[in-house]
């Protein structure tokens, strides 16, 4: 294991085993005992399992091992604090103390397939629309109930907001179960999108008016032309073609009375 690792384990290993005050208590009084996570949790699993939990534990180094071997599968795990809860919740139904494996399994369900891809769809949709903070902030809100699920949903690009879960089932079944294998790794913070600054004019609103005014003053008005007048050529022209077009009526009328 590397320096860093051990450093990173160590520094999660204190959020679960440092100890803290416990709070509420009464203003001006005395401070209750600090106790840890650990403790907390050992106290609740004796509360819910009052002649099977204490018993196991015949002295304070049996109990300082299990806080030991937990916290460090809780770190290994990333489990948090509020899925630690869930899990207690979920063993007041329980008649026995579960183990390691049983207790983090309760604390963080495996959904089905099915539930896992409607929750991809509801959480993708959730992640690229972010809300928008009084202070401007773009905060994403959307939650997995474990980072297969996303990393799953990744892979399916597209597909998975754009097709129906029938037919994309066996895809995303396979794409899942090879996500669910591989090491774990935590669900990255969205990339928000950053709103592109307005693009500033390059000339100036008062460079701009002096521009169009200048522009304008170099404009010339049209010149009005007078109607040009035919000349003694076209004339000509004109009254022998008018000429031609009475002599053929004449003759087309003279034909026609001789027909009669």
């Amino acid at each position: 294991m590397s320096t860093m690792t051990e450093t990173s384990l160590t520094s999660r290993l204190s959020e679960w085993t440092v100890k803290r005050a416990q709070q509420p208590y009464e203003p001006g009084g005395d401070a209750p005992d600090p106790v840890s996570y650990m403790d907390r949790l050992w106290q609740r699993f004796a509360a819910l399992f009052p002649t099977q939990w204490a018993p196991k534990f015949t002295s304070a180094e049996s109990v300082r091992n299990w806080a030991e071997l937990w916290a460090i599968a809780f770190c290994e795990e990333s489990l948090t604090p509020e899925e630690v809860m869930l899990g207690l919740r979920s063993l007041r139904r329980h008649k026995f103390p579960p183990s390691l494996g049983e207790f983090i399994q309760v604390c963080r369900p495996i959904l089905s397939d099915e539930q896992a891809y409607y929750e991809a769809c509801d959480q993708m949709k959730r992640r690229r629309r972010p809300r928008l903070l009084p202070t401007g902030e773009r905060v994403s809100e959307d939650k997995w109930t474990e980072p297969a699920i996303y990393w799953a949903a990744a892979r399916m690009g597209s597909d998975l907001l754009n097709r129906t879960y029938p037919e994309v089932k066996v895809r995303w079944a396979r794409v899942l179960e090879i996500e669910r294998k591989k090491p774990r790794r935590e669900v990255p913070a969205p990339m928000l999108a950053i709103e592109a600054p307005k693009p500033e004019p390059k000339i100036s609103e008062a460079d701009q008016k002096r521009i169009i005014g200048d522009l304008l003053t170099t404009l010339r008005k049209p010149v009005a032309r007078a109607p040009s007048r035919p000349s003694d050529h076209d004339l000509a022209e004109r009254k022998r073609a008018m000429g031609d077009l009475l002599a053929m009526r004449e003759r087309n009328q003279a034909g026609a009375a001789l027909a009669r």
